[in-house]
């Protein structure tokens, strides 16, 4: 698909793909016996996906950097909700360690991007695109913005008050988003 886009892309400015992988979503259980030395036929067919993914991702990116183009390829996947753990089951640094996902950034030179290869809150990944783009973000992707430098997110940050102020600011204040 994203070879697809490409080959539609005639322009010489930079092309931006940003894509949510769906391949390692349920359902699971493909197979009749775990693979990779695991006992759970769930995580195994999981797992597979994830080697399967990240084969496809390092390909398209190989393919593009032969392309000579400016690009910036930005991707993630499912988080863990789904696969039947616990939220103690996951040794994460995080308080919501079921809806952590890898979110991955790579780009070509000319993009000059940081490269982004990290675990985080998804609702945050949107302000971290933008600005790799260098778009010039609304009040509420700027607050999201600052959560994340600040604190590095939302559910995990310590300061309290901060969480609190940001709450207000994208509820209350500009009313854009929903509290439920």
């Amino acid at each position: 698909m994203c070879k697809k886009i490409y080959e539609l892309h005639s322009s010489g400015k930079p092309l931006f793909i940003y894509a949510t992988t769906i391949n390692e979503h349920v359902p699971y259980n493909r197979h009749e016996k775990p693979k990779f030395g695991l006992k759970n036929t769930v995580l195994s067919d999981y797992y597979e996906r994830q080697i399967e993914l990240s084969n496809a991702t390092m390909d398209f990116d190989k393919f593009m950097q032969r392309s000579k183009k400016p690009y910036v390829f930005a991707y993630f996947g499912d988080h863990q909700g789904l696969l039947g753990f616990k939220e103690k089951d996951l040794n994460l640094p995080y308080k919501n360690r079921l809806f952590i996902t890898g979110f991955y950034v790579k780009g070509s030179k000319e993009i000059n991007a940081s490269i982004w290869d990290d675990l985080g809150e998804l609702g945050l990944n949107t302000a971290t695109l933008l600005e790799l783009m260098q778009i010039k973000p609304n009040e509420h992707f700027e607050a999201i913005y600052a959560m994340k430098k600040l604190c590095g997110g939302v559910d995990d940050c310590e300061d309290k008050e901060l969480v609190k102020s940001y709450k207000s600011y994208i509820y209350d204040y500009l009313k854009s988003a929903s509290k439920e």
